[in-house]
């Protein structure tokens, strides 16, 4: 997801997701108590229709990834990996062998479906797997998001092979949920990955695919 379609994810929604709420709206946008300090008169505008948020209370405003980087106190690339991974974030109110890499690259239809780590992939992945522990599985179910699908196909990867060995797999780290495509292991653990994130649900192990009896 590039930046201009990242600054297209709803800045309501956003605010929902992190528990804060409208205290009155209006047609077209919402007033806020600022998420930036106490008080009780709203002053924290967002339009709806145009994607954007101002701050009466200090003259600031601008698009989602600005609200990110003032409401984390983070730099630009962090706020756009935050919004990344939340746009594979289901909304509140619905309630080492062989790995994931591996499975893709194998079951890719044409050259143009080139493995899932490709560094030249359009889309940004944490740089530190390897601190990626603090992940807490909530539920697995079939493959069916359309989002994951679309990613599939993006990649050139087939849905019946995918469907067969993979799994919609829905987790939590940080306090926050998402889902992901899962690849589960012998041990019952899972490699995972959508578009912005790749990483593992414990126990790491291999994983045994039984192949059919081919005749020659």
């Amino acid at each position: 997801m590039q930046s201009d379609n990242i600054k297209n994810i709803p800045i309501r929604d956003y605010l929902k997701n992190q528990g804060t709420y409208p205290a009155k709206e209006y047609s077209g946008y919402g007033m806020y108590r600022s998420p930036f300090r106490d008080e009780r008169t709203p002053s924290f505008k967002v339009d709806y229709h145009l994607n954007l948020w101002h701050d009466f209370g200090s003259g600031e405003g601008g698009s989602i990834i600005d609200l990110v980087m003032k409401l984390d106190r983070c730099p630009f690339i962090d706020a756009i990996e935050q919004l990344r991974n939340f746009s594979f974030m289901p909304v509140k109110e619905e309630q080492h062998s062989l790995k994931l890499d591996y499975f893709c690259a194998r079951h890719s239809s044409n050259k143009f479906g080139s493995a899932l780590t490709d560094r030249n992939s359009s889309f940004s992945f944490h740089r530190n797997p390897e601190k990626n522990n603090g992940i807490i599985l909530i539920e697995e179910k079939p493959l069916e998001h359309p989002r994951l699908l679309e990613y599939l196909q993006s990649r050139k990867i087939d849905l019946t092979i995918a469907r067969e060995h993979c799994r919609e797999v829905h987790y939590q780290t940080g306090g926050r949920e998402y889902f992901a495509i899962g690849f589960a292991n012998d041990a019952g653990g899972y490699e995972i990955r959508n578009p912005s994130f790749k990483g593992c649900i414990a126990p790491k192990d291999i994983t045994h695919i039984r192949q059919d009896d081919r005749k020659e």
